[in-house]
Parts: structure tokens; C-alpha cells; sequence
């Protein structure tokens, strides 16, 4: 990827980069860039595409174990834990400012 491209890549996903880490940056990208190739290099000829491993293991989503609870109504011991507390709920510091 030549910088060319890589302030062009910058551009398009309007992302502020301070110029210490561009070079960092760039050499992940090239990276992701090279796996990509490495990927689309790979021989699939006779592999039928699929949107899901659940095809390929369990024939569909019939097969799945059954969903279950192994531990819960424990409401009251995490509290205990909980540095700051009101009533049923744990109290933590905010963390988003709305301007």
C-alpha cells in the first residue's frame, strides 16, 4: 500500500490520525492488506459457499443443545461485592457526557 493509498484510506473512513501513529497505522494495514491476499489466494474450487458453520456441523439449528440456566438468582451476593450500591442496583460512575 503506497502512502498514496493509505491517506486516501484515511480520507474515505474520515478518521483523525495523529501523525506518531500514521506509520504504525500503515504497517497494520499492510498487514490486514497481505492476510486479505493471502486469504483470496486460497483454492476453494469444489467447496460449496455457505452463510453459517451450523450447515456444515449440525445440519441446521435443530441440533443445538438445549439453552439452560446453570446459574442465576444470585442477585443478592453480587451486591454484596458492589463497592456502591442503592436499593437492588450497583451505582457507577458516568461515563458518557451529553452536551
Amino acid at each position: 500500500m503506497s502512502d498514496v493509498d493509505l491517506e486516501r484510506l484515511i480520507r474515505l473512513t474520515n478518521i483523525d490520525i495523529e501523525p506518531e501513529i500514521l506509520e504504525k497505522f500503515s504497517e497494520s494495514v499492510k498487514n490486514i492488506l497481505q492476510w486479505t491476499e493471502e486469504l483470496q489466494s486460497v483454492d476453494t474450487t469444489g467447496i460449496e459457499p455457505m452463510f453459517s458453520v451450523f450447515d456444515l456441523f449440525n445440519k441446521g439449528l435443530e441440533n443445538l443443545r438445549e439453552d439452560k440456566v446453570l446459574d442465576g438468582n444470585v442477585r443478592d451476593a453480587i451486591l454484596l461485592n458492589a463497592p456502591d450500591k442503592n436499593d437492588m442496583f450497583i451505582c457507577v460512575p458516568k461515563v458518557i457526557d451529553q452536551e
